[in-house]
């Protein structure tokens, strides 16, 4: 359930940034699953709604399964969560903790 609401938060910050083709990966395949079989029918979660109804704005969204041991940027950030204070935090740079780790990506390094 934690994995859903932060595709919400992280489909409104794009939506906000009026970003039109977006790329969203996530290591659980339940999640896109989740998303998608909702799309096809009625779903009770309101957090499934919000993302259902955010889907039906004029923008390209592509779900894509990546494994977690080749996102290393997204296991850096989400290291950085355990020395942060509660809530969200939004950084349009990426922060130096995983900078090498986006370089690495970038570079098609694993």
């Amino acid at each position: 359930m934690a994995k859903l609401w932060g595709m919400l938060d992280g489909h409104w910050l794009v939506w906000n940034l009026r970003l039109k083709k977006v790329i969203l990966e996530t290591n659980t395949e339940e999640t896109i699953q989740a998303i998608q079989e909702a799309v096809k029918e009625q779903h009770g979660f309101s957090v499934i709604c919000s993302i259902k109804e955010l889907l039906q704005r004029d923008w390209t969204i592509c779900f894509i399964h990546i494994f977690k041991e080749a996102n290393k940027v997204v296991d850096g950030l989400a290291k950085m969560t355990f020395s942060r204070p509660l809530g969200k935090f939004i950084s349009m740079q990426p922060p130096n903790e995983v900078l090498q780790s986006l370089h690495d990506d970038l570079s098609n390094i694993v």
